[in-house]
């Protein structure tokens, strides 16, 4: 009688069954994980407007909620009031410190009176001025008729020239002094009009 050795199985240490194990439960996670299908959420809102039912993968805005552009409509409102506040506090400021400058009208008339007369010394120094560059052609004029239909002699036309520079400079000084005039007129009209109610007692508007 022949004897058939017996084979016996393998005997596996436990650690090679608890990594198998980990590792086959990962795998199927992971296929489980690729096959399942993915549903995604939808929502049916209602248009506040149109009352139009819209399917939308995005929540749907809560009842009462601003919309896109009345939010951005209100926030420039806020935007423009809050710069209107500023304006208006910032021209209290003014006031105030207009009003520790000059603390009654007389005051703020002396100033201004300062002011013009200062510009009025300006005009006296340019009219001097005016009168020199006039004198000083008078003789250029008088040599002119002897070059009638010739070219006036280079040192002639320089100072022809030169005296018509000087006119048209001062003509933009005039120019420059009456303006600088009317604004210290127009200054000081505007701070009176602002003034005048807290030079007769008034308080503050930001009091």
């Amino acid at each position: 009688m022949m004897n058939v050795p017996l084979v016996l199985p393998m005997q596996r240490s436990p650690r090679m069954t608890t990594r198998r194990l980990i590792v086959s439960a990962i795998v199927g996670a992971a296929i489980a994980t690729c096959q399942a299908p993915a549903f995604a959420k939808f929502h049916k809102c209602v248009d506040p407007v149109t009352k139009a039912v819209n399917i939308t993968d995005i929540a749907c805005p809560q009842e009462g909620a601003p919309t896109p552009a009345e939010a951005a409509a209100s926030a420039e409102a806020a935007r423009i009031a809050a710069i209107a506040e500023e304006a208006r506090l910032a021209a209290e400021r003014a006031d105030r410190q207009l009003l520790e400058k000059y603390p009654d009208e007389a005051t703020h008339r002396k100033a201004e009176r300062a002011e013009i007369e200062d510009a009025v010394r300006k005009i006296r120094l340019a009219m001097k001025r005016y009168d020199a560059v006039t004198v000083e052609r008078k003789p250029l004029d008088e040599q002119t008729p002897f070059y009638v239909g010739k070219p006036l002699p280079p040192t002639l036309r320089r100072a022809i020239d030169a005296n018509d520079a000087s006119f048209a400079a001062l003509t933009d000084v005039f120019r420059g002094l009456e303006m600088e005039v009317n604004n210290i007129v127009a200054r000081y009209k505007s701070e009176r009009e602002r003034l005048r109610k807290r030079w007769g007692g008034a308080p503050s508007r930001s009091n």
